[in-house]
């Protein structure tokens, strides 16, 4: 925590296209995601929580085949998770929770957390918004 007051803008720059991971906790990150995040392909942790980001989670996060630990909680993040998380098949960590979000967790991420042999793994929704089907690790 460096009390960082930013957008997520930088990443429309596209010259971020070999960042491995972005750890922008508990900082004053505001706006939304930019759809540029998707081009960050060798993307493997992001963690954006406790901030101010809002709108929608891009389905641009489904090019980021390299993502394997995904920290949004605690934000104004709305919509739904979109099905395109179904084709990151390293996913480890899915942490969306204390959200505006709503909808289905899709089953594939489900299971591809499940298999993992990550000692941390996690997937925690607001259950009472978003369904995961029992799969979930907690509820909040």
């Amino acid at each position: 925590r460096n009390d960082l007051h930013s957008s997520l803008d930088f990443l429309k720059t596209r010259k971020l296209n070999n960042l491995f991971a972005l750890w922008l906790d508990a900082n004053k990150i505001v706006g939304t995601i930019p759809t540029e995040i998707g081009l960050c392909t060798d993307l493997a942790s992001i963690s954006i929580s406790n901030g101010t980001l809002t709108g929608t989670i891009p389905t641009e996060i489904g090019h980021m085949k390299g993502l394997r630990r995904v920290w949004l909680y605690g934000n104004a993040l709305t919509g739904t998770i979109p099905t395109e998380v179904t084709s990151l098949k390293k996913l480890e960590v899915f942490e969306l929770h204390r959200n505006l979000l709503s909808g289905n967790v899709p089953q594939s991420v489900c299971d591809t957390i499940a298999v993992s042999n990550y000692t941390h793994k996690s997937l925690i929704v607001d259950c009472a918004k978003v369904v995961c089907e029992g799969c979930c690790t907690r509820c909040e």
